[in-house]
């Protein structure tokens, strides 16, 4: 299952990081097998940085992170590259991508829109 966490709102992010991972740990606990995909967000209003998605991934084994590549390069202006780079440690990683990617170097699962 991929989701997508959402907005800030009025919170803090860090508060908003902590409701989110508080809901997929229950989420989880109900699910035990199942893996849940989080994406990348666009806006500076969403839940969803990498580095986000990289502390929820490490606090939580069946977290993985999704990169949204166009939602990344708007956010944070980072390219493909980059951003793999970034998350090299969560292989096999999942993407979305609308062009063929050439990253041979990294155990990528491309998820067409």
């Amino acid at each position: 299952v991929v989701v997508k966490p959402g907005f800030y709102a009025k919170q803090q992010p860090q508060t908003a990081f902590e409701l989110f991972k508080n809901s997929c740990q229950e989420l989880l606990s109900e699910m035990p097998m199942a893996k849940l995909g989080v994406e990348t967000a666009e806006r500076q209003s969403q839940l969803g940085t990498i580095e986000e998605l990289k502390s929820l991934a490490k606090q939580l084994p069946n977290v993985k992170p999704v990169l949204d590549f166009e939602a990344v390069y708007n956010r944070s202006r980072i390219s493909q590259k980059q951003a793999l780079h970034q998350l090299q440690s969560f292989q096999p990683l999942y993407c979305y991508s609308k062009e063929q990617l050439e990253l041979d170097d990294y155990d990528l699962t491309v998820i067409k829109r």
